[in-house]
């Protein structure tokens, strides 16, 4: 987990809840462990780039679970069709042969919610 600090000198966490604090735990030989200083000021970008991820994040979740749920309604439905999928992207290949458009739809939705997850990498 990533601590970050906002102008007042107070912790921002990006993450998954807040860590506990807990007490350093004491080496053997009395060694010191170096803690990193607090930095003046954050990197703006880094905000503007976790709110638009943040934001492209939750459209590509919510899109992807709309589609997720229509395939889901469409091949309970028995909507019926046949659909040739072939895919070859280097050495990987996926077929599907005489697939129901739900279906489709589901494995579209699945693609979008794992192509659209939440990460962000600034590079200096």
């Amino acid at each position: 987990m990533k601590v970050f600090w906002d102008e007042n000198g107070e912790r921002i966490y990006f993450g998954p809840g807040k860590p506990v604090e807990k007490e350093a735990p004491k080496s053997s030989t009395d060694e010191h462990i170096k803690v990193p200083a607090q930095p003046s000021k954050p990197d703006p970008r880094f905000l503007v780039v976790a709110r638009y991820q943040f934001i492209y994040s939750i459209l590509g979740l919510v899109l992807g679970l709309i589609c997720i749920a229509g395939g889901i309604t469409l091949f309970f439905a028995g909507v019926t069709g046949s659909i040739n999928w072939t895919t070859k992207m280097g050495s990987a290949e996926s077929s599907l042969v005489n697939g129901s458009p739900g279906i489709i739809l589901f494995l579209v939705g699945l693609f979008v919610v794992w192509i659209s997850r939440f990460s962000i990498m600034l590079k200096k």
